[in-house]
């Protein structure tokens, strides 16, 4: 079997506990690879500089606020609410970003990328994803826990190619800079 590894960028370096971050995140994926054809297990990492992603893997950017937003410029999306994930038809790239100062702590936060990651994976806009009859993390405002449809969902699509947006990195070794 294979691990799937979660990527949170820290594209501003933003103080926060990423470890714990990374492990509330994993805890939610580890209800989603049991069953799964090819993943057995999670990993999350923190990631404060330039990360490639593997092929189906997850990278979500957590920026301060939506003021700092970096992927709705890019897919031309107002930045509202706790976060945002756009996509290109044309070059079929996905961007998912979540706003820390939109939550209560680390746990609401991991429920939102886990959101952002729905919407990553599934290609769903807000009026899909929101109204699913899974509920849960789909909803919007989010109503935790995570439902087991929320988990079947994610499940079926977890293999799915969604190539992800890497950003505006200056080097390979320094955060990236705001567009």
């Amino acid at each position: 079997m294979t691990m799937y590894n979660i990527c949170l960028a820290d594209p501003y370096g933003h103080e926060m506990r990423w470890a714990d971050l990374c492990a509330a995140v994993r805890a939610l994926f580890m209800q989603v690879v049991p069953g799964h054809a090819t993943y057995d297990d999670v990993a999350g990492r923190h990631a404060p500089a330039r990360v490639e992603p593997g092929r189906y893997e997850l990278l979500c950017y957590v920026v301060p606020s939506s003021m700092e937003t970096l992927v709705g410029p890019q897919f031309r999306t107002s930045a509202s609410g706790a976060g945002i994930t756009g996509w290109s038809t044309g070059e079929a790239v996905t961007g998912s970003e979540v706003y820390a100062n939109m939550a209560s702590g680390l746990e609401q936060l991991a429920d939102l990328i886990f959101h952002e990651f729905l919407h990553n994976k599934l290609r769903m806009t807000d009026q899909q994803l929101h109204n699913h009859a899974s509920g849960g993390l789909a909803r919007s405002p989010i109503v935790p826990p995570m439902t087991p449809g929320n988990a079947s969902l994610m499940r079926g699509v977890l293999g799915q190619l969604r190539p992800q947006w890497l950003g505006v990195w200056a080097s390979a070794n320094e955060p990236m800079r705001g567009l």
